[in-house]
């Protein structure tokens, strides 16, 4: 189809006549109906002329958007001609073609006792808009303003929409057929409901139903899923409310599919859009609010983190919470969930084979957390972290059930476990079409923690995290599966109901923390081992786990107050008991962390050791000459194919194993060359135990 055949298909044609029968009647109508689409013209409107949102309507004040010329075919046809040649006669087109009234705010102003329309009232929506503060553009040359009538203001009284050229009786029927639908009773009334995602929006007899409205949280766009129902007739589409094009593209298929104004609908989703606005403006109900904590649970938590044995109670409910084993690697999950209302909390990274258990040490970990205070997610894109509504990370848990869901979002991670924000600046078209800069800002810190299986995990974010690996042996595989068994009787069942009520204990405990400075006066006599350039971070990550236990214990050591440039805070101070902890926790996830295999590669590598020294003694050989392949090694260790050979590269790059033969068709055939006994324990001997000796004195503080 011709494009100028298509704009002919796509206009109303009633409008057309009526615009040719009435040109000032039509046109007031239109630019009323265009005003309720943009939000900051509507504003300009209320703020000049003081009108309430229903009074704007019932005067008709309308907004030239520069969208008129849309609607009229272009000149090579002879209707586009015949209006466009009409419109410059009337004034209301300037000889260049475009509007005269562009960007400005108008009003109608009538005769108040013919009812006459007498011209268009007009100022500009910009108030820094290169242009006259006023403008009049008369229905007739020479005719002015009545003195009556206010320049600022124009009162119900003084105004009528329903005696528009009622002298005329051909204007008045274009006037009816043409006037928006806020002008008639009968179309005015509109209804808001929400129903669960749904926002359900009624206008005369047109329904509307949004979906995805909620999942706009930046505010620079509106998708929705947008249905209209005229009784039997539908119209569906995915648009965004926010781009004027989507909309006349929706209102102009909508018109066709219902069979009705085009006007009509363009006006219902001006009404839509402000209703939309509206709704997200207002404050909502988060879906995790803190729900109330009764007198009764407030003492039991109290009295729970007043404990001498803080710790031992802790860890007896850690073990009794249905993870079997795995006790230090639940209380130093624990303890990094307590970290997030550090200033720099800790994260965590749990690796181990597929189907060993990671997920459940993180569901097990996760479990004490308070829902309120996690964000658990399956995976993240790249930018998904910018665009988050303020407060949705700051002092919470951030889990991520596998590496490989956030391999795009690792660089924004990895800037929000280091700097504790993320900024970003990114171009969006505005509202005249011009290109403006956007910043987003995502306020931490956060806690973080990740399950992987991946031997191979990125350097940066590694070093970041505590590495805690699970028990992969056959001891602890054979326990799970005897604790799988009995969680199907009754017993079980009625010790998982007592675990329910034990984790609503915590969960109030740790709402009772608050998020005190904590202060070490021991950290001078602390020594920690410097052999490597990422130990700087490491011990980072040591002082912050003594600051967490320390936290913990907050109501069980004096808060103490100090004033700074005006400006008092509360404080704790950290005990040797605190730091006596922590070292035994580091030698868990430190070692890990410095060493160059992967847990499931350390644990493979014994295994191997093991296979060789069995060999060496059975064959009575040195251990230098036992050769293996991979399918006896397969067979010895139980080890899944997959699994092996990529254990089996990883020794080999490093210089464990050996490959005798292997190429051109060749069987593959190795060779131990390194003694697992003789190798360096990164972890002992790294850390040195506080100096012998009572607590230095620490400043002079009030006691709150």
């Amino acid at each position: 189809m011709d494009p100028a055949e298509q704009n002919v298909a796509v206009t109303n044609v009633d409008w057309l006549r009526a615009l040719e029968l009435d040109p000032w009647a039509a046109v007031v109508t239109y630019y009323a109906s265009c005003l309720p689409l943009h939000e900051k013209a509507w504003q300009a409107a209320r703020q000049r002329w003081q009108l309430s949102d229903a009074q704007l309507i019932d005067q008709q004040i309308g907004y030239a958007d520069r969208t008129l010329g849309n609607l009229i075919p272009v000149r090579r046809i002879k209707q586009g001609l015949r209006i466009r040649q009409l419109l410059e006669a009337t004034g209301l087109y300037k000889d260049n073609g475009r509007e005269t009234l562009r960007g400005c705010l108008t009003r109608p102003i009538y005769d108040a006792h013919s009812g006459q329309l007498q011209g268009i009232e007009a100022w500009p929506a910009d108030p820094n808009a290169e242009s006259p503060e006023r403008i009049w553009l008369p229905t007739r040359p020479g005719t002015t303003a009545p003195s009556s009538v206010n320049p600022e203001r124009i009162t119900p009284d003084q105004v009528d929409p329903e005696r528009v050229n009622l002298n005329n009786e051909v204007g008045a029927a274009t006037a009816e057929r043409t006037k928006p639908t806020a002008g008639r009773s009968d179309e005015r009334s509109h209804s808001l409901q929400v129903v669960g995602r749904d926002l359900l929006f009624s206008s005369g007899q047109r329904e509307y139903r949004l979906r995805g409205w909620q999942a706009n949280p930046a505010g620079t766009s509106l998708k929705v899923n947008l249905r209209v129902r005229l009784e039997s007739l539908v119209h569906v589409d995915t648009l965004d409310l926010l781009k004027s094009a989507a909309r006349s593209s929706f209102q102009r298929a909508a018109a066709a599919e219902l069979g009705c104004d085009e006007s009509l609908i363009k006006f219902d989703l001006g009404q839509l859009l402000l209703a939309v606005e509206r709704q997200l403006d207002e404050p909502t109900a988060v879906a995790n609010e803190i729900p109330p904590m009764s007198d009764d649970a407030r003492a039991a938590a109290l009295e729970f983190l007043r404990a001498p044995n803080l710790i031992q109670r802790l860890a007896q409910d850690l073990s009794t919470a249905g993870m079997v084993g795995e006790q230090l690697n639940q209380l130093v999950g624990y303890l990094v969930a307590i970290s997030r209302k550090l200033p720099t909390p800790l994260a965590i990274v749990i690796q181990s084979s597929s189907s060993a258990g990671k997920t459940s040490l993180l569901e097990a970990i996760l479990r004490w957390v308070p829902a309120e205070d996690q964000v658990r997610l399956s995976g993240l894109t790249g930018q998904a972290l910018y665009y988050l509504p303020p407060g949705a990370l700051q002092h919470k848990v951030l889990a991520v059930s596998e590496e490989e869901g956030l391999t795009a979002a690792t660089y924004a991670l990895k800037l929000l476990q280091s700097e504790g924000r993320l900024t970003q600046a990114s171009v969006s078209k505005g509202e005249q079409g011009r290109m403006v800069t956007n910043q987003y800002t995502v306020e931490g810190p956060v806690a973080m923690m990740v399950t992987t299986t991946a031997t191979e995990v990125d350097e940066e974010l590694l070093n970041r995290c505590l590495v805690l690996s699970v028990d992969e042996s056959r001891e602890q595989t054979r326990a799970i599966l005897q604790h799988q068994r009995q969680a199907r009787t009754l017993a079980a069942r009625q010790v998982a109901l007592a675990n329910d009520a034990r984790r609503t204990l915590h969960h109030n405990m740790q709402r009772l923390l608050e998020p005190l400075w904590v202060c070490n006066p021991l950290a001078g006599q602390l020594k920690f081992a410097d052999h490597r350039p990422r130990l700087r971070r490491d011990h980072q990550k040591y002082l912050t786990l003594i600051e967490a236990i320390a936290l913990l214990h907050q109501h069980q050591r004096p808060i103490r107050s100090t004033t700074i440039d005006g400006v008092t805070q509360r404080y704790i101070e950290v005990l040797p008991s605190d730091i006596e902890l922590a070292d035994r926790l580091t030698k868990n996830w430190l070692g890990r962390s410095l060493d160059e295999l992967a847990p499931q590669a350390r644990v493979f590598l014994q295994q191997l050791d093991q296979f060789v020294q069995d060999v060496a003694r059975q064959d009575q050989i040195p251990r230098s000459a036992v050769r293996f392949t991979r399918r006896q090694l397969r067979v010895a260790t139980k080890c899944a194919d997959f699994a092996m050979r990529k254990h089996l590269h990883k020794l080999e790059q490093l210089e464990y194993v050996l490959a005798h033969r292997g190429r051109n068709g060749q069987r593959y055939v190795y060779e131990l060359i390194v003694d697992y006994s003789q190798l360096d324990d990164e972890a002992t001997g790294l850390l040195t135990p506080v100096e012998a000796g009572e607590r230095p004195p620490s400043r002079p503080a009030q006691t709150a």
